[in-house]
């Protein structure tokens, strides 16, 4: 280099450049580009680049610019090399948010940014580097910008920002920025209409769907959960195929069970996870989350109806979900931690059960008082015996369950043939006589002639 320290070379170059640049933007003149000594200096200063892996945005734009200029006096149907050259030297600053860019270069520059724009997200969406993330979704905003309103790509584009988006907001928590969800939601349902009156992809409509749920779970606002089963609900049936739909539309499911209490949605939801089960491939990356969603599905129906038959298929479940997890990976632990759970619940029923058993041995197969008992109040002892054979019902399964079902509203029954009309606990009497009574018809059971009231004695 002559003697030449390289950062003063970059100095005297630069300055050499940047001053016909500035005398371009000034005149408007593009003639002083053919000088010999300005094309000396553009080709020292594009070596001194290459030299340094492009890695100086300043010289970078500057050359960029100049190129660009240059191209214009190039014959007409020979401007695309010099134009190509432009991208080239311009492309790290696009990327980079260096600023200002020729315009008409725009939407060449996004698509070019396109391929590490991809690549970025896929690594902001593995690694939990907020910095990575933040410039991930400038980048997805800048490419979008620049997308022409009828690229094919614009589609593409805006999920993908909007997946960054919601990145971002799960991540924050409780502490999120709504309108990252907000500005989710506006980007797939564009996403959507962008596909020009075709049928929307299964894809949107699921990332729409799980956005939704997102801002459901900051905001609590109902309607987003119930259009986030709807978008979910109609990707799944758009892609009947894909256990990976059905997985989420689960998810949201058991969210609206957990909200509402609607048993519908968890047999719902249950049967979304069966039969995802069913269709998956032994290999398929979504087993895991098939397993652990059926075993928590299998706690939420456990709680509801108190069953041990459930929790223990929870428990096999969860085991599954473990085995299908590799060592190391972040969903591991948490299988297992939810596997003790189940585990720990199944035990305490399973001892509930045991001392049920125990209290229930010496009921008479006909509502009367326990052998060694005396009241004062016959009724409300025939009410808390129904109660027993109640409880005995729920944690029994099979031929056992129904037998004790049918004790409870036995009991039930003269507790409130005994009664007095104006007995105070004579509505809660009622009450438990009717629940009884339904769960009887949810089971499918066959109802017992009227007044029989006599049972096989199974202990």
């Amino acid at each position: 280099m002559h003697g030449e320290s390289k950062d003063g070379l970059r100095e005297e170059l630069l300055s050499a450049v940047m001053g016909e640049l500035r005398v371009i933007e000034e005149t408007d003149d593009l003639s002083g580009l053919l000088r010999p000594e300005t094309e000396e200096n553009v080709a020292r200063l594009e070596s001194w680049l290459d030299e340094n892996d492009y890695a100086d945005l300043t010289v970078g734009l500057v050359l960029g610019w100049m190129t660009w200029y240059r191209s214009h006096l190039d014959p007409a149907g020979a401007r695309e090399p010099r134009i190509r050259r432009a991208l080239e030297l311009l492309i790290n600053c696009y990327e980079n948010g260096v600023t200002p860019l020729p315009g008409p270069l725009l939407p060449y520059l996004a698509n070019g940014a396109e391929p590490v724009a991809v690549d970025q997200l896929r690594r902001a969406l593995a690694l939990d580097e907020p910095g990575l993330l933040d410039h991930t979704v400038t980048l997805w905003q800048r490419i979008l910008d620049d997308t022409p309103a009828d690229s094919p790509a614009r589609a593409w584009r805006l999920s993908n920002l909007a997946g960054a988006l919601n990145t971002r907001a799960v991540r924050a928590g409780s502490g999120a920025d709504v309108t990252d969800l907000d500005s989710a939601i506006e980007l797939l349902t564009a996403a959507v209409a962008a596909r020009d009156g075709a049928t929307p992809g299964p894809s949107d409509l699921a990332n729409l769907g799980q956005v939704l749920l997102t801002r459901y779970r900051l905001r609590e606002t109902r309607s987003d959960l119930d259009e986030a089963i709807v978008k979910t609900r109609r990707a799944a049936a758009l892609s009947p195929d894909s256990p990976t739909f059905l997985v989420l539309l689960a998810g949201a499911l058991r969210e609206r069970f957990a909200a509402a209490a609607d048993p519908s949605d968890l047999t719902d939801a249950l049967a979304c996870l069966r039969t995802a089960d069913r269709i998956a491939p032994p290999d398929h990356p979504e087993r895991g989350k098939i397993h652990a969603g059926l075993g928590a599905a299998l706690r939420d129906l456990a709680a509801r109806t108190h069953r041990t038959a459930d929790l223990g298929e929870a428990v096999a479940q969860y085991d599954l979900a473990i085995g299908h997890t590799p060592e190391g990976h972040a969903d591991r632990e948490g299988y297992a931690a939810l596997r003790a759970e189940a585990q720990a619940e199944l035990d305490r029923a399973d001892d509930a059960r045991d001392i049920l058993r125990r209290m229930t041995e010496k009921m008479p197969p006909v509502p009367g008082p326990v052998p060694g008992q005396e009241s004062d109040d016959p009724a409300s002892t025939l009410m808390g015996l129904g109660g027993l054979c109640r409880l005995r019902s729920q944690a029994d399964d099979g031929p056992e369950a129904a037998h004790w079902l049918e004790m409870a509203i036995s009991y039930y029954r003269a507790a409130l043939a005994t009664a007095e009309p104006d007995h105070p606990k004579r509505a809660d009497m009622l009450s438990l006589l009717g629940t009884a009574l339904a769960a009887r018809g949810l089971s499918g059971a066959p109802v017992p002639p009227e007044g029989n009231t006599e049972t096989n004695g199974v202990s």
